[in-house]
């Protein structure tokens, strides 16, 4: 797991259209870019990941129902939203099963 800078490609499609959420949403990135390498794989069994996000908690609360982790598709070019995110307050971190490895972060939408 490495902690990498967005590219302005992923930054492009956090800021564009929200990805599955509609025109006129974007997304905020509440968390690090993390890869959890080698990209592309797919296994068997679910991997639970996890990702500790950095954002004051009272803004976290304000849009709780719609923290979700995404992963980078590097096909459509898009952050696809995880279903089944798991939000923990105490420890400040995100999990989320995925059978598939890529670049992760947890987003909340905002309106533009």
């Amino acid at each position: 797991v490495t902690v990498v800078s967005p590219s302005e490609e992923m930054l492009a499609a956090a800021a564009g259209d929200g990805a599955s959420y509609g025109a006129g949403v974007g997304l905020k990135m509440v968390s690090n870019v993390v890869y959890f390498s080698p990209s592309g794989l797919r296994i068997s069994k679910a991997a639970n990941l996890s990702i500790p996000f950095d954002r004051d908690q009272a803004e976290i609360m304000a849009r709780l129902p719609w923290v979700a982790m995404h992963v980078w598709n590097t096909t459509t070019k898009v952050w696809d939203r995880k279903n089944d995110t798991i939000v923990d307050l105490v420890s400040k971190t995100v999990y989320q099963a995925t059978r598939s490895f890529s670049f992760y972060v947890t987003m909340v939408p905002i309106e533009e």
